[in-house]
């Protein structure tokens, strides 16, 4: 579902040192640009005529929506907003903008149902953004993540500076943010307004259910932070009977070795507990436990001490404004190993 496309190789308008295979930039699916596109060449044999190709207006890729260059404004004094995409969370999926983006549209309405939304900027090269948000109960709303891709460049030509930067806190209501952006130069400055109504849902912050559980035999995967940073966690290696849903409560499982590592994800801002007893009463050890957050919270937490038998583990989930607990239960049947 990524909207974004490589490009490659140059184009029309392109310098000489970008007109390569090699060279690699993005873009959006649907802009348009004398620099995006493709070249006709053949060889030519020794002695023969020059074959030259003349540039069109019509090089750029050219779809239903897609933005073409602008001429007459110096780059250097440009403040006008080339893109504005709004999506919920961090990567969540675009949310329809009302107005559809015109640069020469300065007001937008959006609905959303999350507490937070990520705005997906550009603006001529040389460009700065500055974003600021009030709740609807009045409160700011803080920039939580905030990447700045600079002024890109392909073959000593700047493209644009753009930026993604997320904003946390939105409370039911009107939402207001405010997009400042200033030229190059620093002559002009234009205000961009954009009004986010988020409607009421089920409040991540009295979400107290497990989103997701995983069981490994052994010690816990190197990869787990990584993976948990981008939102998934990786496969475990046991099977859950029943298989997970977070309305289930109560699963079961089979092991040989002495030590399992549960893999956990929540809500965000939720605070996840494991205890466990072995089959013969005595307490289960924690002997590593790895916490990462991104838009949910994660877990990996690794037990050791299992004996022969019914090993039960207890998951807490608190939920992140503390109104809301649930409880889950895991036993873990560890079979005799063979000799």
């Amino acid at each position: 579902d990524c909207d974004r496309r490589v490009l490659r190789g140059g184009s029309w308008e392109t310098v000489p040192a970008g007109l390569r295979s090699a060279n690699r930039f993005r873009n959006d699916d649907n802009r348009g640009a004398a620099m995006v596109g493709f070249r006709v060449a053949r060889a030519l044999e020794s002695g023969s005529a020059s074959l030259t190709a003349a540039p069109s207006p019509g090089a750029a890729e050219r779809r239903p929506g897609a933005q073409q260059p602008q001429e007459g404004t110096p780059a250097g004094d440009d403040a006008a907003l080339k893109d504005l995409q709004l999506s919920e969370g961090p990567e969540e999926g675009h949310v329809v903008l009302s107005p559809a983006f015109d640069s020469a549209v300065t007001f937008y309405m959006a609905d959303v149902t999350q507490e937070t939304v990520t705005l997906d900027l550009s603006a001529a090269p040389g460009a700065t953004f500055e974003v600021t948000g009030a709740a609807a109960d009045g409160t700011r709303l803080p920039v939580v993540r905030r990447i700045s891709f600079g002024n890109i460049s392909i073959g000593g030509r700047e493209l644009g500076a753009s930026a993604d930067i997320t904003l946390s806190g939105l409370t039911v209501g009107a939402n207001t943010m405010e997009v400042v952006v200033t030229a190059a130069d620093e002559t002009a400055k234009q205000g961009y307004t954009l009004v986010v109504t988020r409607t009421a849902g089920p409040s991540a912050g009295a979400d107290a259910a497990l989103k997701d559980l995983q069981l490994s035999e052994g010690p816990p995967s190197p990869g787990f932070v990584i993976s948990a940073l981008v939102g998934e966690l990786p496969e475990g290696d046991l099977v859950l009977s029943p298989a997970f849903d977070s309305a289930a409560t109560d699963y079961t499982a089979d092991v040989t070795q002495e030590t399992v590592t549960l893999r956990l994800s929540a809500a965000s801002g939720a605070t996840i507990e494991v205890t466990g007893a072995a089959a013969d009463g005595t307490r289960l050890p924690v002997v590593n436990r790895t916490d990462a957050s991104n838009v949910r919270a994660f877990a990996s937490v690794t037990l050791s001490g299992l004996t022969v038998g019914a090993n039960t583990m207890e998951v807490a989930v608190t939920a992140a404004d503390e109104t809301a607990k649930q409880g889950y239960t895991l036993v873990v049947t560890r079979t005799a190993a063979r000799r």
